[in-house]
């Protein structure tokens, strides 16, 4: 079995302490800070409190909830998140930044502990056609994993850095590059 690369891991442990230290270099008295217009910000409109609870929850009932799903299920139908409407339920902007952050760091080790069995070889070598009948990425699961073919998240990125390796070029930019052959979805 191949598992992910081990500068993935570290990269994606670390979010939740990076994450932290970056909240921690706020003054407190603008965690609450929101600009007058929320227009032409590439991101969802929250505070840097609400942020991270924003975080948080996408890891839970996000990715968690998508990964799960998407190993246990074919083709199953993975429903959109209100982050603004979840906001104003779940009333972010008084939360516990410290309880957040205890939160975050147990519900991404919890994602770790998902995509640690993951066999990126064998899914790299789904998507790359090299299997005519649909195999399994999960040692132990009989679920197929063509649905990890998305052009976002960890296991795209992963699979990216695969083809690097095996010199297949970066198989991210291929729509973009004619004579490349490769496509990615």
């Amino acid at each position: 079995m191949t598992a992910m690369h081990p500068i993935t891991f570290a990269a994606l442990e670390a979010f939740p302490r990076e994450l932290e230290k970056h909240y921690a270099a706020f003054p407190a008295r603008f965690v609450h800070w929101a600009p007058p217009s929320w227009d032409g910000v590439p991101s969802e409109p929250f505070t840097a409190l609400e942020q991270i609870c924003h975080v948080r929850d996408i890891e839970i009932e996000g990715y968690q909830v998508r990964f799960r799903r998407t190993l246990d299920e074919n083709s199953p139908l993975l429903a959109s998140i209100d982050s603004e409407a979840v906001a104003k339920e779940r009333n972010y902007g008084a939360a516990d930044a410290t309880k957040v952050f205890a939160e975050f760091r147990a519900a991404r080790a919890k994602t770790m502990s998902m995509l640690r069995d993951l066999d990126v070889e064998h899914v790299a070598n789904l998507l790359d056609g090299g299997e005519g009948l649909a195999r399994y990425a999960v040692p132990g699961r009989r679920r197929p994993m063509h649905e990890v073919r998305g052009k976002r998240g960890v296991v795209f990125l992963e699979l990216a850095r695969k083809r690097l390796e095996r010199g297949k070029g970066d198989g991210m930019h291929a729509r973009h590059c004619a004579s490349s052959g490769e496509s990615v979805e």
